[in-house]
């Protein structure tokens, strides 16, 4: 089963909600969020609220990231 969903509900630091180091280049953040999204998507079953939390998540660490 995937636990992330978990993860995803109850944090806010986008790095943590992706799996990634806040140090991750924006390649890195983009793999992550695209494996992510495979599985929460709602088009592949996720639900509507998660994956919006995972866009925002992927919005924050992709404008903070400097690399």
């Amino acid at each position: 089963p995937d636990d992330t969903v978990l993860l995803i509900g109850e944090q806010t630091n986008p790095y943590k909600i992706l799996g990634i180091q806040q140090n991750a280049t924006k390649k890195d953040i983009t793999n992550a969020f695209r494996s992510l999204a495979k599985i929460h998507h709602p088009d592949a079953g996720g639900n509507s609220d998660t994956f919006k939390k995972l866009r925002r998540a992927y919005e924050q660490a992709i404008n903070n990231s400097t690399t």
